[in-house]
């Protein structure tokens, strides 16, 4: 968003508060797990990374695209631990190493289709192109919500 964020230090900023937001993100993920549970986190984290990417590609003002940013960052920042934390209490201890890769393994793949997006629109030659990349992460992030809904359990450790 040149006209948005004139400045190269703007544009770093709405990079760098993606992460900034991860790390808050991570560092709340476990007392949010306990306090809400695992599977209810992961279906209200999904649906605010969906949030927060709309957010962001609806946005009119650079401060705006940065607060949004930072926001999907916090959310990502749970997906980067609560998966991890979800497996050991429920694999059993025969798949749980496999487990545990194939999330990481998702966790690439999500970030490898975020930059294959990211190449593909970045041909394109319109104004606004930049708002359809913000927007594609809530396209993935509804689709694993969806299937999280559809399928995980709550985790046993929480329910006791």
């Amino acid at each position: 968003p040149e006209a948005m964020l004139p400045t190269a230090m703007m544009r770093a900023a709405v990079t760098a508060s993606v992460l900034g937001g991860g790390v808050l993100g991570g560092l709340c993920a476990g007392h949010l797990a306990d306090w809400l549970g695992r599977r209810p986190l992961m279906i209200v984290n999904y649906v605010f990374i969906v949030i927060t990417s709309f957010m962001s590609a609806a946005a009119m003002a650079g401060w705006q695209v940065i607060l949004a940013r930072t926001l999907q960052g916090v959310g990502m920042g749970i997906c980067s631990v609560l998966p991890a934390l979800y497996i050991t209490e429920t694999a059993p201890p025969a798949v749980r190493g496999r487990f545990g890769a194939a999330a990481q393994w998702a966790g690439n793949f999500g970030i490898v289709v975020s930059y294959a997006a990211g190449v593909v629109l970045a041909w394109c030659v319109r104004d606004d192109c930049w708002r359809w990349m913000f927007a594609s992460g809530g396209i993935l992030a509804l689709l694993a919500m969806l299937a999280t809904a559809a399928i995980l359990p709550e985790s046993p450790r929480w329910l006791i």
